[in-house]
């Protein structure tokens, strides 16, 4: 039984969001780690949110908004969140090994449902935010 102020929303937006987590070009990553919409909420903070849906402060996710001019992290690499948590080298304290190309769904959920790689997931999120001229390109 949902909650009295969902009770509404149950049979007509879950088949909804279901199916656009289902689309590749939407909410793939979340799709990821969490393959049902479900109306309970999620025990993640706002940072690890952000890691997941590559949302934030991420030089890949700000270029496309035209907010800075590179998606490129001060390394040189690719700025997504992947990037950041697995390889740059900016951030040795915070890196979490990566896994094979096939094998990144599967990690994606073991990273997302270990509470430690969480835990480095939100360091990490809070360092990008308070050091950004350090790591990323400069500003339009």
């Amino acid at each position: 039984m949902s909650p009295p102020h969902l009770q509404g929303i149950d049979c007509i937006n879950i088949p909804y969001f279901q199916l656009s987590c289902q689309i590749p070009k939407w909410g793939r990553s979340v799709y990821n780690v969490l393959p049902k919409a479900k109306t309970t909420p999620t025990p993640w903070q706002r940072p690890e949110i952000m890691f997941d849906t590559g949302y934030g402060p991420f030089p890949t996710y700000l270029k496309r908004f035209k907010i800075r001019s590179s998606d490129s992290c001060g390394c040189g690499s690719l700025g997504n969140s992947l990037h950041y948590v697995t390889s740059c080298l900016f951030i040795t304290s915070y890196l979490i090994t990566k896994s094979s190309a096939d094998l990144e769904p599967l990690w994606w959920k073991i990273v997302m449902n270990n509470n430690n790689s969480r835990a480095k997931i939100r360091k990490l999120v809070h360092k990008l935010i308070q050091n950004e001229t350090f790591f990323f390109s400069k500003r339009l």
